[in-house]
């Protein structure tokens, strides 16, 4: 028979496991969030100070595209997310494939464009380092991406060994994000949300 310690220690857990869910859904969510935009922020203020220190013009369209890249993800970081990428990426591939094309090929052509080796090399690291902080958003939001994860860190320690485990880790999101998206299809809607 069951007595009143035994209902109370149920109504206790049941209390306890609400509030813990509570706290996963909509508290940890918005923390992820916020990380998340506060490194976009981050990458995109080193961007500008790397303008202002004269390196690359304001105007080079090259840095116009990073920035409206960059603007869109901290814009709409919240629909950063596997179930609107997916739905992006179907409608995209079935209806409107022009778009995907249209943000990296501009992307690419303003790279090309520049003359200084060192600076074309620099913003394709801001360029990197945005996608790293998308990829890391997408990955860590869904179960099933972290899964994938576990398997992308497995074949990224068979390619490179243990040396490199540090690195193997944090590459792992974007390794994981590359190879079920194409990053061409988020950077475009990402630039596409900044300009709307």
């Amino acid at each position: 028979m069951i007595g009143v310690p035994e209902i109370v220690t149920f109504l206790q857990s049941a209390v306890c496991i609400a509030l813990l869910g509570v706290l996963l859904l909509k508290f940890w969510s918005d923390a992820r969030l916020d990380a998340f935009r506060q490194e976009m922020f981050i990458v995109r203020d080193e961007l500008f100070d790397y303008a202002a220190s004269g390196k690359i013009e304001f105007d080079s369209p090259a840095y116009r595209l990073l920035r409206q890249m960059m603007n869109g993800y901290i814009r709409y970081g919240h629909q950063l997310t596997f179930f609107r990428i997916a739905l992006t990426m179907g409608r995209m591939r079935l209806v409107d494939r022009s778009s995907v094309q249209d943000w990296s090929v501009k992307w690419d052509r303003a790279l090309k464009n520049i003359r200084t080796d060192e600076v074309r090399e620099e913003l394709a690291s801001f360029h990197e380092r945005a996608m790293q902080c998308a990829a890391r958003r997408v990955v860590f939001g869904s179960p099933l991406l972290i899964v994938v994860s576990g398997f992308g860190v497995a074949v990224l320690l068979l390619r490179e060994g243990w040396n490199n485990l540090a690195r193997i880790f944090a590459a792992a999101p974007a390794f994981t994000f590359s190879h079920v998206f194409d990053p061409r299809i988020i950077e475009s809607e990402a630039a596409a949300t900044a300009v709307a």
